[in-house]
């Protein structure tokens, strides 16, 4: 009798097409999420994940159906796993939560999942596909894919369960996000349980919807979103940085736009004032009074000179 013994090779990501069917991956689940119908609170629909491999690369994965409820119980956002039995199909036509992947996975009754201890540090925690804050306009109503965005929390309004934030880029651009529900509540939840001395906070929204309101640009989250305050990814890292520098600095070169007045008042040693105001524009010189004396002339200038300008004149 001869016995033959079937041993299936772990691949990466890049491998997968919907040609066969008995693949086998070593992934962290980098993100996990429950969608819960609307009609019934607490009845979740199906569960879906973002998954990662050794090489950073990642794709979508799903889990519905009969057998969801006691696969979902052996998932855990965070940890690594060994999985098998899964059906390859195309990505989805709208609503891409990994947009640059053309396939995504589905979970079935005979898919084998199990929690492993090794490459706890060689799968990268996170990946996410940022979308710069000037970017979002062109994905007004196009969803197609979702975006990822992170950016300093300057303000919020709204209930615990119904938020809407306003954040703010490197640049000093802001946009509002409105947070549903979950994605509120979590968020909440997150801003509680940090220090109270911890002022700085660094808000990461994942698969966030661009519309048109009114004529508006809306930002809001969608049933896939996540949302992590402080997040210890490069990105976050280098923000609080860089907000740290400009803080300390005395003439901190960030740039004057936005759709509001602003109004910027630097008052020197000799209670002298020098008044910088820009308006809606969106170039990067906004006019100031440069002072000889009695008398002020408004000049047109950029930033740098600007600041060179203030250097010179107000040492």
């Amino acid at each position: 009798m001869v016995l033959t013994v079937l041993i299936i090779l772990v691949v990466l990501t890049k491998e997968l097409n919907s040609k066969k069917s008995d693949w086998k991956l070593k992934v962290r689940i980098s993100r996990l999420w429950d969608v819960e119908s609307p009609k019934k609170r607490g009845f979740i629909i199906f569960t879906d994940m973002v998954l990662i491999d050794e090489e950073g690369a990642y794709v979508h994965a799903s889990l519905r159906g009969e057998a969801a409820p006691k696969l979902r119980q052996k998932l855990v956002e965070g940890k690594i796993y060994i999985m098998k039995n899964f059906e390859v199909v195309p990505n989805k036509d709208e609503y891409r939560v990994v947009s640059d992947s053309k396939i995504m996975l589905n979970f079935q009754f005979d898919t084998f999942v199990k929690m492993v201890n090794e490459g706890e540090n060689i799968i990268p925690k996170h990946r996410f596909d940022f979308m710069p804050f000037d970017l979002f306009d062109q994905r007004r109503n196009n969803f197609t894919v979702l975006s990822d965005i992170f950016g300093r929390i300057v303000d919020e309004f709204g209930t615990d369960s119904d938020k809407e934030i306003e954040i703010e880029d490197q640049g000093g651009k802001r946009v509002r996000v409105k947070l549903w529900s979950r994605c509120s509540i979590d968020y909440t939840e997150q801003k509680k349980k940090l220090a109270v001395e911890n002022k700085l906070k660094i808000v990461t929204i994942t698969s966030i919807m661009a519309r048109d309101y009114n004529g508006f640009l809306s930002l809001a989250a969608s049933s896939a979103s996540k949302v992590y305050i402080n997040l210890d990814i490069n990105e976050v890292t280098e923000l609080k940085t860089h907000i740290r520098e400009e803080s300390f600095s005395p003439f901190p070169q960030k740039k004057w736009r936005g759709h509001f007045l602003l109004m910027v008042q630097i008052v020197f040693g000799y209670h002298r004032t020098l008044k910088i105001s820009g308006g809606n524009n969106e170039d990067d010189t906004i006019d100031i009074p440069k002072i000889h004396s009695q008398d002020m002339v408004c000049q047109k200038m950029d930033i740098q000179s600007i600041i060179d300008y203030c250097k010179t004149e107000y040492k």
